[in-house]
């Protein structure tokens, strides 16, 4: 919670302003940042550094939660394609 709560206040300024899309690219981008710097960097480290003929990875059970990003994923695609490729401003608030 302790960067997410940044990132959800400055969303609700720009969205309020009617920069709807600029709220979901701030909340996208941050949070492709934070995968990327939270598991890409020490995995990186891990394999060419410390142990460097890779390390084993348990997926079974990844169907749901891929699942349900494209669930969650879904509405803000539709919203963005029917508005003319463009995020309303009902869609900030």
């Amino acid at each position: 919670c302790g960067t997410s709560f940044p990132n959800v206040f400055s969303g609700m300024c720009v969205a309020r302003q009617g920069k709807a899309s600029m709220a979901v690219a701030n909340a996208l981008g941050a949070n492709v940042q934070n995968v990327f710097l939270a598991l890409a960097i020490p995995w990186s480290l891990q394999v060419f550094f410390i142990d460097k003929e890779g390390f084993p990875m348990q997926v079974h059970g990844l169907t749901t939660a891929v699942a349900e990003i494209y669930i969650t994923l879904l509405p803000v695609v539709l919203t963005f394609l029917c508005c003319s490729c463009r995020l309303p401003r009902w869609s900030g608030f």
